[in-house]
């Protein structure tokens, strides 16, 4: 629902459990991107994956 080119918050249902991943702020807002869990540990996976391979053996 948008009220004056406003969000209100029950527009938010369902993403409580997202966590904020970045911010910038400029002058008139703040703004946010958020990522839910699963995108997180997918996050958090290719990162191990990614540092697994930069410790191995050389050839």
């Amino acid at each position: 629902m948008f009220l004056d080119n406003v969000l209100t918050f029950s527009d938010f249902k369902g993403y409580e459990d997202w966590s904020v991943v970045s911010s910038a702020r400029t002058d008139e807002v703040l703004k946010v991107v958020v990522a839910n869990p699963t995108m997180i540990e997918a996050y958090k996976s290719a990162f191990r994956a990614v540092a697994s391979l930069s410790r191995a053996p050389r050839l």
